[in-house]
């Protein structure tokens, strides 16, 4: 977990977290992981990268793209979901957000919490 000070430093962090999904979409291929699922509303950035990932390593791919009839009330939902504090981590819409240890706490349980529910997530980044 990692805090930021102001607006430069959160935006930092975002490109950072960027180059650390990538890296690890890489290392998966790397690996030769038979099944690799990315789940992710992706921008057209992305393109390229996986595009060249894919011929690299060789993977044959699938995208499933979901659209709905009623795109107002998806829109409305995602406006309530950005707009809620309650429904938001603060590092979402604070310019500042430092670490404390019940911060740290909070997230290490819901985490052990999720890993228990679902499955266990095993990566590494070098």
């Amino acid at each position: 977990m990692i805090g930021f000070k102001n607006k430069e430093q959160k935006q930092h962090l975002y490109y950072l977290k960027i180059e650390i999904y990538k890296k690890l979409i890489e290392e998966c291929m790397q690996s030769k992981d038979e099944i690799i699922i990315l789940e992710k509303p992706f921008k057209s950035e992305w393109k390229d990268f996986l595009k060249n990932l894919i011929i690299k390593y060789k993977y044959e791919t699938y995208t499933i793209n979901i659209f709905a009839k009623d795109f107002q009330t998806i829109w409305n939902r995602v406006l309530k979901r950005e707009n809620s504090k309650e429904e938001r981590h603060p590092s979402h819409y604070l310019n500042s957000y430092t670490i404390n240890e019940i911060s740290i706490k909070h997230f290490l349980n819901i985490n052990m919490t999720l890993l228990r529910q679902n499955m266990i997530i095993y990566f590494q980044i070098v």
